[in-house]
């Protein structure tokens, strides 16, 4: 499983969310660990943070994606501005940015095209 080409980037931000992102995982039982990520500018004049990615192995990355999904509902329902239920367990977790709950193509979204997978 430690091949370098079985994990795979699932999620890319600052170091503080991905590490959350990380208990979380381990939390659930996903695979998963912590990796630089390119800089947008490979001579460091870009003025961005540093990038970081949550790396799976690749059949852990649907998990990952229901995990997203359902903290984001979790946060919308927190703030009182949930539009759509969770999925129950399952079934096709419904797209964090537009809620269609129809398969993924291609391991993104066919209603807004958001990249999931």
């Amino acid at each position: 499983m430690d091949a370098p080409d079985e994990w795979v980037p699932c999620v890319s931000g600052g170091l503080t969310d991905l590490k959350r992102l990380l208990e979380a995982c381990q939390a659930e039982g996903i695979a998963a660990r912590l990796a630089a990520a390119d800089a947008c500018d490979a001579r460091g004049g870009c003025g961005c943070g540093p990038k970081i990615q949550l790396l799976t192995p690749r059949d852990e990355a649907t998990r990952v994606a229901a995990l997203l999904a359902r903290q984001w509902h979790e946060a919308l329902a927190r703030e009182g501005t949930a539009v759509a239920p969770p999925a129950a367990a399952g079934d096709e977790p419904p797209c964090p940015a537009c809620g269609s709950t129809e398969a993924l193509e291609a391991g993104a979204c066919p209603g807004c095209g958001l990249q999931l997978a």
